[in-house]
């Protein structure tokens, strides 16, 4: 008999130590989350800043190429002439 007591009591103790790793595990797995999300958000918003730091670049689009081109044909002609 005073071994079942005893072994009843070691399995209710273990069994707390389960429940509060768990609930230990569940707020690192929250807080883990949250800051995922956090640097989600971030990320969204440097993504959207360089979006828009583009867009010059999309309303030049033909000036700019067309200056690029115009520079590699110069720089092969410059070379073919020495």
């Amino acid at each position: 008999m005073e071994k079942e007591t005893y072994q009843n009591k070691e399995q209710d103790r273990r069994i707390k130590e389960l429940k509060n790793e768990n609930k230990e595990l569940r707020v690192f797995v929250n807080n883990h989350i949250t800051d995922n999300t956090k640097a989600m958000n971030a990320f969204r918003v440097e993504v959207t800043e360089v979006k828009t730091d583009v867009g010059w670049l999309k309303k030049n689009y033909w000036i700019v190429a067309s200056a690029s081109i115009a520079a590699g044909i110069a720089g092969i002609a410059n070379i073919l002439i020495k």
